[in-house]
């Protein structure tokens, strides 16, 4: 059976900046609020779970940053090969958020979703989401999320260096 891997992007896969911080990466997208780099060993980790998982995104950022980013740092077979894209307007808002913008990620909506899971390939026993914010994630079961490093553009990070173990752990531990 499939496992279902769903990643987030910006703390996960690629960095915010304030545009007043000197950038250690080269800048992947840069608009007058922010820049985005890439995390190091970015490129051989999405190898890596493309070759291994179906692959989702679901960020809490909007499409257009979201797609923007995407769209240079995977291969266009990556993109056409992720389950779904999904942005803001898939999360619901945090009723215990800090702000007013806090939202949260519900696995659920994926799981139910009878487009996405037409034959009940995924399930709580073979999907595992990865955010660097915890109470993204709050509202799903502890077994299915990883809470992962940050990303705040070192250019030292190794950490997708050892995610993938992490996520092979979780889900060994899964059935």
């Amino acid at each position: 059976m499939s496992k279902l891997l769903i990643l987030d992007v910006f703390g996960l896969l690629c960095a915010k900046l304030n545009p007043d911080t000197p950038a250690l990466l080269p800048i992947i997208q840069e608009t007058k609020h922010y820049r985005v780099v890439a995390r190091p060993h970015l490129k051989e980790f999405l190898a890596a779970v493309f070759s291994r998982y179906t692959v989702a995104i679901f960020s809490s950022s909007s499409y257009y940053n979201v797609s923007s980013v995407l769209n240079t740092v995977m291969t266009r077979g990556q993109l056409n090969s992720c389950l779904f894209i999904w942005t803001r307007d898939r999360t619901h808002l945090d009723p215990e958020g800090e702000h007013e913008h806090s939202t949260v990620k519900r696995l659920s909506d994926v799981l139910d979703n009878p487009v996405l899971n037409s034959k009940r390939a995924y399930s709580w026993s073979n999907t595992l989401m990865c955010d660097d914010t915890l109470s993204k994630m709050a509202a799903n079961p502890e077994g299915n999320v990883l809470t992962c490093q940050e990303f705040t553009g070192d250019a030292g990070d190794a950490y997708l260096l050892t995610l993938l173990g992490e996520i092979e752990g979780k889900f060994a531990a899964m059935r």
